[in-house]
């Protein structure tokens, strides 16, 4: 008949060893797991390949009695910002200062580090600045699928006389002084220059033209006057008016004509004869002289048929 068959030693020592070593595989599973859970937010850059830098800031504290903290902030001013790791502890007063536009005294101030993975490009972007409640860079977060470039992993806060050594009171602290504007220089006016006038050409005055006198016409007398014209001759005595009728009319009305000479009667030598100055004979002096007063009879019978006619 048929005997079962017993299994030796060494099938009886094969079996534990398994369960042993699928024990030991799952501890290192389940060790593996946990270490991973368990590793800190700050990576490092062996495991992530980016850079590291920090920031330092100043703020005025709400409460000046309370100590330095993100709930406790104001508006910050960047002082300034490295690559690396470290958090500086070198800050000066004057740094802090040049960072803000009023005087940096008292007991009412604080100082914020910030260490961030990327460069110092996170802390320069103005759209970033932290002011607390709502203005901040932003944190990395593991739980988020991993690494996120240029987000804070570290940040400390403290009362600036702690982290510079002291501050001074705010009564030895001359302001500081405001930038003076540059003086706006107004230009002058340029004179106004009067607008030349062209003065308007004078018209030459045209003289006007005398009317040209109506000539008197001169009548004749009747045989006894010959057409000789009648020569302009300087005043003499007039005649009298005794000698021809009518011309004491004729002698008042017109001008006597000038003659072209004169003469001059002298004295009589005792011959009995008289000479004239010019040497001649008294003969054509009476003989103008009769021309003369004919021409004024004919002008005054001129005279009466004209107002006859115009009457």
């Amino acid at each position: 008949m048929l005997h079962g068959l017993r299994p030796s030693a060494h099938d009886r020592g094969a079996a534990p060893r398994r369960r042993a070593l699928a024990l030991t595989l799952v501890t290192g599973v389940i060790a593996a797991s946990t270490f991973a859970a368990a590793a800190p937010a700050s990576a490092t850059d062996k495991q992530y390949g980016k850079p590291y830098s920090v920031a330092a800031y100043v703020y005025k504290k709400i409460d000046p009695a309370k100590d330095a903290a993100w709930e406790n902030s104001t508006e910050q001013f960047l002082v300034a910002a490295w690559d690396g790791k470290e958090y500086r502890t070198d800050l000066t007063l004057e740094e802090i200062q040049a960072a803000v536009a009023e005087p940096v005294c008292g007991p009412g101030w604080g100082i914020q580090q910030d260490k961030a993975f990327g460069t110092t490009a996170v802390f320069t972007d103005p759209d970033k600045q932290p002011w607390y409640p709502n203005g901040y860079i932003g944190w990395w977060d593991s739980k988020k699928g991993g690494y996120q470039p240029g987000k804070l992993y570290q940040a400390a806060h403290w009362n600036l006389e702690d982290a510079i050594g002291s501050v001074p009171e705010c009564d030895d602290v001359a302001p500081v002084p405001s930038a003076t504007p540059t003086p706006v220089v107004t230009p002058s006016p340029l004179p106004t220059v009067p607008p030349v006038t062209t003065p308007s050409a004078t018209p030459t005055p045209v003289p006007s033209e005398d009317p040209t006198p109506t000539p008197t016409p001169t009548e004749t007398s009747s045989g006894e006057v010959s057409a000789a014209p009648t020569p302009s001759v300087t005043p003499t005595p007039s005649p009298s008016a005794s000698t021809v009728p009518g011309a004491s009319e004729v002698l008042n009305a017109a001008p006597t004509p000038s003659p072209s000479f004169t003469s001059e009667v002298l004295a009589a030598p005792p011959s009995g004869r008289v000479l004239a100055a010019t040497g001649s004979s008294v003969g054509p002096v009476l003989a103008i002289a009769g021309v003369l007063v004919a021409g004024g009879a004919g002008l005054v019978v001129a005279r009466q048929r004209r107002a006859r006619q115009q009457g």
